[in-house]
């Protein structure tokens, strides 16, 4: 009914420009947002158990699909907040409810769209669960839809800024920390999970437990080794992980992420974050002529599209190729 009633309104604001008209449309998610309008029922349906409880189980059955707990804990976050948001029982959560709430969470957080779609996907994983599960008769996440990024490309690394980050390095660690990223192309929450006898320095190679706990091989360089037999030999404490704080414990995502970040300042290079690292690694080894596939391999990548994705072609590299067929 909210949602005929929203869309005839909508349709016959045509005389006001875009901007008005989302900011009715915000108007009236909020309005609908705190009223279920529907038609009378006289069927009865038996719930079990309460929100908590069911994500609870929700949970659960991620974790005996062999979900990781990192991944466990983003969509438990998503879900948890969506939940505290809207304080309905499931049974009565609707789709108005669901757009409020991500409406108000991009509007509050300014979060990019990337992020956005990503609170999105996990809400839309757990409703069509408990769908499945017969907690809710209706799954409130059908009708929305994905939400289109703006396609802007991702740039790595220049030479000129890895040499500029090399030479602000102010420790080993730090040093060991970039050319391992540079040269594996692994993920932060890769590296964190490593210990010291998973490289093989002999071989110049590292195993890496990737998403869905696939295991998998990355190849060290020469600098890459030099510098992370540097760090270790410097460390104070013993330890077994292979990135180690001051107490010998694991390194953690977020103190990598903001020793890069203040590297990055430090060498005056902007959006220094790991991920970038692993999209320098991507196009570089694409644009020196590594088939693609075997980047889709070392990277961990399902699917070809996600590689592609990472490499961003060099202009001269595609103009060589172009010489060769045309």
């Amino acid at each position: 009914m909210e949602e005929r009633f929203r869309s005839e309104l909508l349709e016959n604001l045509g005389m006001l420009d875009k901007s008005a008209v989302e900011q009715v449309d915000r108007v009236l998610t909020g309005l609908f947002s705190r009223y279920t309008v529907g038609t009378k029922s006289n069927e009865v349906i038996v719930y079990d158990g309460n929100n908590n409880k069911i994500l609870g189980r929700y949970l659960a059955s991620m974790r005996l699909e062999g979900k990781s707990e990192q991944t466990m804990e983003q969509y438990k976050k998503a879900i948890q907040k969506m939940l505290d948001n809207i304080e309905k029982p499931l049974k009565d959560i609707t789709t108005n409810d669901i757009r409020y709430h991500l409406s108000m969470y991009q509007s509050v957080r300014k979060v990019s769209k990337a992020t956005l779609d990503n609170e999105r996907r996990y809400l839309s994983a757990f409703f069509a669960w408990v769908t499945a599960e017969e907690y809710v008769v209706k799954n409130p996440m059908l009708r929305i839809k994905k939400v289109k990024e703006d396609k802007k490309i991702k740039k790595a690394f220049s030479d000129y800024e890895i040499e500029k980050l090399r030479e602000n390095c102010k420790n080993k660690k730090e040093k060991a920390i970039i050319e391992f990223f540079l040269s594996t192309g692994c993920r932060v929450s890769e590296v964190v999970g490593l210990d010291i006898k998973d490289v093989d320095f002999d071989k110049g190679e590292c195993t890496v437990f990737g998403k869905g706990s696939k295991e998998r091989t990355v190849y060290l360089t020469e600098k890459s080794i030099y510098y992370l037999k540097e760090y270790l030999g410097s460390r104070k404490k013993e330890s077994q992980v292979l990135f180690a704080n001051k107490s010998g414990n694991r390194w953690s995502k977020q103190s990598i992420e903001k020793c890069l970040k203040n590297l990055g300042k430090r060498a005056v290079v902007d959006n220094v974050h790991p991920h970038r690292f692993r999209r320098t690694f991507a196009t570089n080894a694409l644009n020196k002529g590594m088939p693609i596939q075997y980047v889709q391999k070392i990277l961990g990548h399902k699917s070809m599209d996600t590689t592609l994705i990472y490499c961003v072609l060099d202009m001269e590299s595609i103009k060589l190729e172009h010489k060769k067929v045309a």
